[in-house]
């Protein structure tokens, strides 16, 4: 898992200005019955860019999501509870469904108050304008304050929370919480656990790939040239938002070995 950046330049035009208050009156429609029917084609709009800025991997495992399993937008805030987030582009992440349906689901484990559902015959706002920045803030605001307990990695840097400990025996690479204590870890520990980070493909798949860091780390610290230059190119690579498993890469290269890159 890495930090991930929205593109605020790139939003979708589905979830800004009109298209995001005829999205609202969607939800406004039912919410007198209180039993909403989301449509899946207003999400699916957020999916070419939200893939894009996540490298085309899993926001939560890191892993290429045509490896693991097909990739689909997921609701951090699950729509089931949080009805009027369900078309939030705020909301959205690029997920594999392992990771979404399997493990995830509809938990959303926070460690203070939820933020309360909108009320009134009309209520306004239910989702901030993408592009509006004063009320992303506001919306962003509200959400820090529920402390919730899984990383997004939009929201919160997961690399200074998370390590990797490989297994030479067992040939697997587990991620671990890297604080000791405080609210640093808890969310670390509820995020390998509620998203299943741990699962066995994902501990084989990443022994794999750290292999390989270690060869490159071998030739780097050992060998001079244009051969040491290609372990350097390599290692760089390794680290890039787009290559698998790149928060793993980044802890290695740079906490674990301190290879200044």
């Amino acid at each position: 898992m890495i930090q991930l950046t929205r593109d605020r330049g790139r939003v979708p035009a589905a979830f800004s200005a009109v298209k995001r208050t005829e999205n609202e009156a969607l939800l406004l429609g039912q919410i007198a019955g209180g039993v909403f029917t989301f449509k899946s084609s207003i999400w699916k709009r957020a999916k070419t860019q939200i893939r894009a800025e996540s490298g085309g991997k899993c926001a939560y495992c890191d892993a290429p999501t045509d490896v693991v399993a097909h990739g689909d937008v997921e609701h951090f805030r699950p729509k089931s509870v949080y009805w009027w987030l369900a078309y939030c582009y705020d909301n959205y992440l690029f997920a594999c469904q392992i990771c979404n349906q399997t493990h995830k689901g509809d938990n959303f484990p926070r460690a203070a108050v939820a933020m309360p559902a909108p009320t009134g015959p009309t209520p306004a706002g239910l989702a901030p304008d993408p592009i509006d920045a004063p009320g992303v803030k506001r919306f962003l605001t509200r959400c820090a304050a529920e402390k919730a307990l899984l990383l997004d990695p939009y929201i919160l840097d997961p690399e200074p929370l998370l390590k990797w400990v490989p297994d030479d025996t067992l040939r697997e690479v587990q991620v671990e919480p890297r604080k000791k204590s405080g609210l640093g870890r808890t969310r670390a520990q509820t995020s390998i656990d509620g998203l299943g980070l741990n699962r066995e493909e994902l501990r084989f798949w990443r022994f794999r790939r750290y292999e390989s860091l270690a060869v490159f780390r071998a030739v780097f610290e050992t060998v001079t040239g244009s051969v040491r230059d290609l372990a350097e190119t390599q290692l760089r690579r390794s680290m890039e938002g787009g290559s698998e498993y790149a928060g793993m890469a980044r802890y290695f290269v740079r906490d674990e070995w301190g290879l200044g890159l």
